[in-house]
């Protein structure tokens, strides 16, 4: 092939449309899946007799039958609804559209960071901002990246929240007992029974003091 081959339809130039034709191609990737192994086997085992790509299915074939497609073309309409009845049939958790290949084509191009120019070329999209619409669409994983990010933010704002409870409580507690104190230390300079205690000493002894506010 070579580079930029321009064709009959497509001279090149300013006003070339060149993203109009349609130009794909499938490449082996030597996995257990992969397209060209099967498009190989599809291809053998139609109908020689028909040209078109999509046959009427035979109503009883056997897996080692060399032909498994009737001499007629499938309709547009049964083309249509194709994925669908293949996602009910092998009762998939989602029934699939057609459109579903062709989107999903776009978000994993444009999440491995592929131009979009690149990506219309692939899928045959002719307008950009069809293409952005599906490159905007988070994937499973970048949703699963901001509700990571929202997690966390939660937490600091809780743990931030629990530390100024903290620090509130320690607070009102200090302000408690510094108020105990006051009202023990008043209590005695007011007494003079207690106030003999300020020069006592004690060793080894338990002392039970029973101080009465006088309500006078």
């Amino acid at each position: 092939m070579a580079v930029s081959e321009s064709t009959k339809n497509h001279q090149g130039g300013l006003g070339d449309k060149a993203i109009d034709e349609g130009d794909p191609k499938m490449f082996s990737n030597g996995k257990s899946t992969c397209p060209v192994r099967y498009f190989k086997k599809l291809l053998a085992v139609l109908n020689p007799k028909q040209n078109a790509l999509f046959q009427k299915p035979k109503r009883n074939f056997m897996s080692g039958d060399q032909i498994w497609f009737e001499n007629c073309p499938i309709g547009v309409n049964k083309i249509g609804s194709m994925m669908k009845e293949i996602s009910k049939d092998a009762n998939l958790s989602h029934v699939y559209s057609n459109h579903c290949v062709r989107s999903t084509t776009v978000t994993v191009l444009d999440a491995a960071g592929i131009p979009i120019h690149r990506i219309m070329q692939t899928s045959g999209h002719r307008n950009e901002s069809s293409v952005k619409f599906y490159c905007d669409r988070q994937t499973l994983d970048k949703e699963k990246e901001s509700s990571n990010i929202l997690a966390r933010f939660g937490n600091e704002l809780s743990a931030q929240a629990r530390q100024e409870l903290e620090q509130e409580g320690n607070t009102q507690s200090q302000q408690a007992q510094s108020q105990v104190q006051n009202d023990i230390v008043a209590n005695v300079n007011h007494s003079p029974t207690l106030n003999l205690l300020r020069s006592a000493e004690f060793n080894n002894c338990n002392i039970t003091l029973n101080i009465v506010k006088n309500s006078k």
